[in-house]
Parts: structure tokens; sequence; C-alpha cells
């Protein structure tokens, strides 16, 4: 991998990070995924940022996985314990972004095919453009789905579409991601970077550790019963009220002014 691969930059509290191979339309290769991990687990540290924004550089999001780079897995050089140890590898950004402490926005830009249609989904937010689609295809290339598809998207649009997605590997325009919930909004695509960007600092100016906690409640599976909900929001409220920022927050809605907050 090439330092250039994957970039990450910062715009204030805002880490924006780019899949940056235009020529191969973003495909993703084994140390991509591990460079994205380590920038994930950094940025997950460093308190100066409030939120993520993942995008692709040139025409394209992601074309998924790089075919050429994962050929060596099906040589027979490797035994099937090492086979695992590699599939999760690959798992861990999704299990990074997910867990997160910090809202992740996708700005899908271009096709999203694959691994990188299961990266997008694996966001809190996605915005995408209007000559944007997703492609779950591993099927139509005799793999399979690796990267938490099959708990993130029957969980953003239902078991039944996720299930007709996951088996024929179809097109899903843009807007049609957005009638049935994969993406949030759809934008020209001239335009997309700007409304993400904007959003992410709008994100930015509330206070993180709410923010934080409605990422950890959603994907705790107690949150999949009421009652378990209910519990897991005591929590989270008793967490706030516990907060600095609480306080800030209140004092700033009496005295009219934007709020400042730090984070504790």
């Amino acid at each position: 991998m090439t330092s250039s691969d994957l970039q990450i930059q910062r715009d204030g509290p805002v880490a924006i990070i780019t899949l940056n191979r235009p020529a191969v339309l973003n495909a993703l290769h084994r140390a991509m995924f591990r460079a994205l991990a380590h920038g994930l687990d950094e940025l997950a540290r460093d308190a100066t940022v409030r939120v993520l924004l993942l995008t692709g550089a040139g025409r394209a999001f992601s074309a998924g996985i790089d075919l050429h780079d994962v050929a060596g897995l099906l040589d027979g050089a490797l035994t099937p314990e090492q086979l695992r140890a590699e599939l999760a590898a690959l798992q861990a950004v999704t299990r990074l972004m997910t867990r997160l402490p910090k809202p992740v926005i996708v700005a899908v830009n271009g096709l999203a095919v694959g691994a990188g249609a299961e990266l997008a989904i694996a966001g809190d937010i996605r915005l995408a453009a209007d000559t944007a689609y997703f492609e779950f295809a591993e099927v139509t290339r005799g793999l399979f789905a690796t990267n938490g598809a099959m708990h993130r998207l029957p969980r953003l649009i239902g078991l039944g579409r996720a299930t007709q997605l996951l088996l024929t590997g179809e097109r899903t325009t843009a807007a049609t991601a957005a009638a049935i919930g994969l993406v949030g909004a759809v934008w020209p695509a001239a335009g997309l970077l700007h409304a993400a960007h904007e959003l992410a600092h709008a994100l930015a100016r509330h206070a993180p550790i709410p923010l934080g906690l409605v990422k950890r409640v959603l994907d705790d599976p107690a949150a999949d019963t009421l009652d378990g909900a209910l519990q897991l929001e005591i929590e989270a409220t008793l967490a706030c009220l516990a907060s600095d920022d609480l306080r800030e927050g209140l004092q700033a809605f009496r005295e009219r002014r934007a709020a400042v907050y730090h984070g504790r």
C-alpha cells in the first residue's frame, strides 16, 4: 500500500477519511483495511475529534475488495485458522466504526459495491450523490458478504429487502436507497461533500457524551427488547445528568447562546 491509498485529514473537530485509489475505483486491499482500522482506533482516542466523515476519491466510493489482492487467499497456502485470522482482520473495521463513540458520516460519492457497500452501511449516517448506487454483489462472484451486512442491512431496511439485495446482488440506485432507508438523503454529486461537511460540523457542535451513548445503546443487543432499551436509556440518562456538558447546555439555554461542550 502506498501512503496515499488512505488519506486522513482534519477540518477542525471533523476527521475526513478518503479512500484514495481512484484509478481502480477505490478497490480495497488488505493493507487498506489494516490502515483504516489503525486510523479509526487513533481517532477514537483523540478527544479533539468529534465526528468522522468517510468518502471516496474520484467517481466511486469503493468497488469493494481488490480481487487481485485476495486471490492470494485462494492458493491453498494458508491454513483454515490463518484464513479466519485474515477475515477477522478485515472485520475489525466494521467493529470499530459501529462501536466508535463518535458519529461516522459516509458520503457515498459513487458506486459502492460488495465490501464497499458494507463499509458504507457500517457508518451511522449515509448521504449519497444522485449518481451513486449500491450492490451487495458478493454472491455474483462466488463470495459471501463478510463485513457485517447480515447484521447491519436488515436493521436498516428490513429483513425482506435485505434478503433480496443479498441474494440477487442487484443494483440499488441512490433514489431507491433513500426510499428504503439505506441512505438519509440524496444530493447532486457536485454538492454532496459540502452537505456532508455541513452535517459533520453541525454534529460536532453537539455534546459528545450523548452522541456516543446513542450509538452504544442502539448497538446493544439488550435494546432489541423494550424493557432492555428502557433500562439502557436510564443508564445513559444518568451518565448525561452527571456531566458538566449538561449544565453547560442548560446554562446556554437560559442565556440564549450557543453551548460550548467539552465532552465531560
